[in-house]
């Protein structure tokens, strides 16, 4: 199972690539343009985000049970 520290680290890759796409969003829309999203990138962020979340649970779920077994 990867690491909590990797975990945190593509949430936070994650993140920022989400801050550039509403960036960029957000400058088209000043400038009059239409913005026409790429539903592809926003499925591969989306599964991303749902299996880097799916990893830190189980990481959380795992040091849950550690210490319930220490009792």
């Amino acid at each position: 199972m990867p690491s909590l520290r990797a975990i945190v680290r593509e949430l936070n890759r994650i993140g920022g690539n989400i801050n550039q796409i509403a960036r960029a969003a957000n400058t088209s829309v000043l400038q009059g343009r239409a913005v026409e999203p790429d539903l592809s990138v926003i499925h591969d962020a989306r599964a991303a985000i749902e299996s880097a979340l799916a990893q830190l649970r189980g990481a959380l779920d795992g040091n849950a049970d550690y210490w319930e077994t220490r009792r």
